[in-house]
């Protein structure tokens, strides 16, 4: 296999081993978003249809987020910078001058977005 197709496939290996190693009940995504490149647009499609595939056979509940509503629950504001995103992150996980790529920041905040909506929902409940 490969090109894409081996990439694809690694995707599916690796969070398909961390599915089943911590077995989350929630599974949480950032929803298509059109890119300035078509192409690139079209490759992350394919990637986030195989993480949505792992997700559903988990039989974890799939939560969906725009990049608008991630930013948000991290910064308070749907159109901060990516710089401004990172930093909350390490801010909200008390994470101190660790560095972390652009995808881990990216997972975090998505998992950030994902507790903050948890924690709502789950207030929203308790208050019926």
């Amino acid at each position: 296999m490969e090109g894409l197709a081996a990439r694809l496939d690694l995707i599916f290996s690796e969070l398909t081993a961390l599915v089943e190693k911590h077995k989350p009940d929630a599974f949480a995504i950032e929803k298509v978003f059109h890119g300035k490149n078509p192409q690139s647009s079209l490759i992350l499609g394919h990637a986030r249809g195989v993480a949505l595939l792992v997700g559903a056979r988990s039989g974890a509940e799939i939560f969906e987020y725009s990049p608008t509503e991630i930013k948000n629950a991290v910064v308070g504001q749907g159109r901060a910078e990516k710089a401004q995103v990172a930093g909350m992150v390490k801010i909200l996980l008390n994470l101190g001058q660790a560095k972390l790529s652009e995808d881990e920041s990216d997972a975090l905040s998505i998992a950030i977005c994902q507790a903050n909506n948890q924690l709502f929902e789950t207030m929203k409940r308790n208050s019926k």
